[in-house]
């Protein structure tokens, strides 16, 4: 066989080994990310890198509120699951494999229902990683290192809006991954923000 088409043949099958092994939630988090609601029947949100849509969180048809999480090729990469014997906001972060990534809590309560919050990261050894802190505006969350208070990620959006759309920028990169954030930590907290917003529009 040409050496020249053998070259082209095994750049190709390296090129669909990438390809097909593309996974947002693998990756290092990228700086700059966005959450957007998309519109369809099932509650989804998009997740776009530079405007190209990298993967999709969809809400589970439960009694509990339960997401999915899916890369590019439609293929789950973990869940966020609400837990329903708490009277805080908590939500569990697992894997594809069931195996916990960590979780979330929020300390909230009735206070969410007004556009405030804050939330708790923790890992999956139940260390406390992170803090949430939401504006009173609501339209700002600052996540900052839980004892020196230095600002790690934040995530923004609109006063007005039809629907919920985030953009999350990580600010101090060293400490996003010596503190070991998942990109899930921070989805899964916008998520819970939607579930406050949809609360604050029937209690109106």
């Amino acid at each position: 066989m040409n050496k020249t088409v053998l070259y082209f043949l095994v750049f190709i099958l390296l090129m669909s080994s990438n390809l097909k092994a593309d996974n947002f939630f693998d990756h290092e988090c990228p700086t700059e990310f966005v959450l957007s609601e998309a519109w369809n029947i099932i509650r989804t949100f998009d997740i776009k890198v530079k405007d190209k849509k990298v993967a999709t969180v969809k809400r589970q048809i439960t009694i509990v509120p339960e997401y999915a999480f899916f890369d590019a090729e439609k293929n789950l990469t973990g869940r966020a699951r609400m837990q329903f014997f708490h009277l805080d906001t908590v939500l569990e972060l697992e894997d594809a494999d069931n195996k916990l990534i960590g979780m979330i809590k929020g300390y909230a309560g009735i206070l969410l229902q007004i556009h405030f919050g804050n939330f708790d990261f923790f890992n999956k050894s139940g260390e406390h990683i992170a803090e949430a802190q939401l504006n009173l505006k609501g339209t700002k969350y600052t996540i900052v290192d839980p004892v020196t208070k230095e600002e790690i990620a934040s995530c923004t959006r609109s006063f007005f809006r039809l629907r919920s759309k985030w953009t999350v920028k990580i600010k101090n990169r060293a400490l996003f991954n010596e503190k070991n954030i998942d990109s899930r930590h921070i989805i899964s907290l916008l998520l819970a923000q939607s579930l406050a917003d949809d609360k604050n529009e029937h209690r109106d």
